[in-house]
């Protein structure tokens, strides 16, 4: 009797991906946004927001950076009383 054994085939590799991918591009979009908002190179975040883990930290580092408006309004507010 001749019995082959099939093994279960694999996914291909960007299917094993996909999980990753789905979180990633969302929180891309949002550290594109708040990068711009905060004045951080766009080019940088993106390249930053590619990463895993590191996409991750790099928006808590942004979340608690201050706005670049806010900035700007506190020297202003320096500036008039000197």
């Amino acid at each position: 009797m001749n019995e082959t054994i099939v093994a279960p085939s694999l996914p291909p590799f960007i299917l094993s991906l996909l999980p990753l991918m789905i979180v990633t591009l969302p929180l891309l979009v949002l550290i594109s946004f708040i990068a711009k908002r905060k004045g951080v190179n766009i080019v940088l975040a993106i390249i930053l927001g590619l990463i895993p883990m590191v996409n991750m930290l790099f928006a808590l580092w942004l979340a608690s950076k201050t706005d670049l408006d806010i900035l700007r309004r506190l020297k202003g507010i320096e500036d008039t009383k000197s």
